[in-house]
């Protein structure tokens, strides 16, 4: 090994955790920092395009990058003089080849070699390995709905999301982005997202059952999402080591399994001039969405759309309740119930058989909370029930598959969801499914 002189505080804390034996420290400061990935000097002064930097070694094939141009130059013996500087993020995001591997500080004392799948879990971990890196994380969620989301969503599917969803603050990163920009980061379809008077609008709420979010590893193929190992096969664009499709952007993504939603989860139109302004509140006591007009704390009494905003947006009053439910276990008693996350408490609102309020406790009170729905398979694939009917059910697709989910000719209604209606007597292994309730404190212990 090159004996090599850390260049830096940060390389300080590195080559500590690395001498402990301390991977996951080593990992999470990895994760934070930018390294340098050396470049020929044509590619430094622009007269050719980068190129990956890559060797074979014993491993397979290793992209190569180093925590500093010092520790570059000192295990080249200053043979590498230029470096293009990234992020694990960023290399995740435009990842060449799922068979690939990263070296850091190949040759050097302090050094890591990574597949393809550590790579994605170092850059974009789960929110389960968020929670527990890290005792307040309190994440908002956001999904940007399409025309005809946002139309079932206030008409019949309230209180579950589906398909891919990322942190609201990665899009926040942008800036003031108008509806057109924000898809294009999204790499979501115009057509299938924008309203005519040019905005988009999107769910922000703060996540439950962390197990119904997969992190978003995978590929296009059965092989490249066991070489990452994934549990996601996608349709183009998808890289899947844990990002958005848009490989110029560092949006963290995951993908909801038709996931319950916290009360007060909220409804944002995001518009043409970029501009932010909440439309709605979830009000899962009165079953319905509470809509408004205005971007103001919602404090008060709700100040009805206008005319002009109640364009394409229906307002129905009562909704009819979501396919499944909250049940909460209390002094010995079940009660179906309703979540509400705050910054400094979680509160879980018991029901009785009829909706009345029962009572309004801290989840510390409750004995066990979970969420429960109906499952089923269908053809031998996965399925969770979303609507029942008198002789037929509608089916939402969990087997997390595109190519599956095209041989057995589902129909698409987002990237990533897909649905289909069957006969009732089709439909085999069908049981209640309990899943528990676990909030990104309780993913710490």
């Amino acid at each position: 090994m090159i004996t090599w002189t850390p260049a830096s505080e940060f390389e300080q804390r590195l080559t500590a955790a690395y001498a402990a034996g301390d991977l996951n420290r080593s990992l999470s400061l990895l994760r934070h920092t930018q390294v340098a990935l050396p470049a020929s000097r044509e590619a430094h002064e622009g007269r050719e395009p980068y190129r990956w930097p890559m060797y074979q070694g014993e491993t397979g094939t290793r992209l190569i990058a180093f925590t500093s141009i010092e520790a570059m130059q000192a295990a080249s013996d200053g043979a590498m003089r230029y470096a293009r500087i990234s992020t694990l993020a960023e290399l995740a995001a435009g990842w060449p080849d799922h068979t690939w591997g990263l070296a850091v500080n190949p040759g050097l004392e302090v050094q890591f070699d990574l597949d393809s799948a550590a790579v994605a879990r170092v850059a974009a971990p789960s929110l389960s390995d968020f929670a527990k890196a890290d005792p307040k994380f309190a994440p908002v969620l956001q999904k940007v709905l399409t025309l005809a989301e946002l139309d079932a969503l206030l008409d019949n599917d309230l209180g579950t999301v589906s398909g891919y969803v990322h942190f609201a603050a990665d899009v926040e990163d942008l800036g003031d982005a108008t509806a057109g920009q924000i898809l294009e980061a999204l790499a979501l379809e115009q057509a299938s997202h924008l309203r005519d008077n040019g905005s988009v609008f999107a769910l922000r709420w703060r996540p439950l059952a962390l197990d119904l979010y997969a992190p978003s590893y995978g590929g296009t193929t059965p092989e490249a999402r066991d070489a990452v190992a994934g549990g996601i096969v996608e349709h183009e664009p998808y890289v899947g080591l844990g990002l958005g499709r848009n490989r110029d952007f560092q949006i963290r993504e995951f993908k909801a399994m038709r996931a319950p939603l916290p009360a007060a989860a909220e409804l944002w139109e995001l518009t043409s001039d970029g501009r932010q302004e909440r439309r709605g509140v979830l009000d899962l006591g009165q079953t319905r969405w509470k809509l408004f007009g205005s971007a103001a704390d919602y404090d008060g009494p709700d100040a009805p759309l206008t005319p002009t905003e109640l364009a394409g947006l229906r307002s129905r009053g009562d909704m009819a309740r979501s396919s499944g439910r909250f049940v909460a276990r209390y002094q010995g008693g079940d009660f179906t119930a309703a979540v509400h996350i705050e910054e400094s408490a979680t509160t879980v609102e018991l029901r009785d058989g009829s909706g009345g309020l029962v009572d309004a406790v801290p989840l510390d009170a409750c004995e066990a909370l979970h969420y429960e729905r109906v499952v089923c398979t269908w053809r031998a694939a996965p399925f969770v029930v979303v609507i029942e009917l008198d002789d037929k059910l509608v089916l939402e697709y969990l087997g997390n598959n595109a190519i599956e989910a095209d041989q057995l000719g589902l129909e698409r209604h987002d990237q990533g969801v897909y649905r289909a209606t069957v006969a009732r007597d089709e439909a085999r292994s069908t049981r209640s499914d309990f899943v528990p309730i676990l909030l990104p404190q309780e993913a710490t212990g």
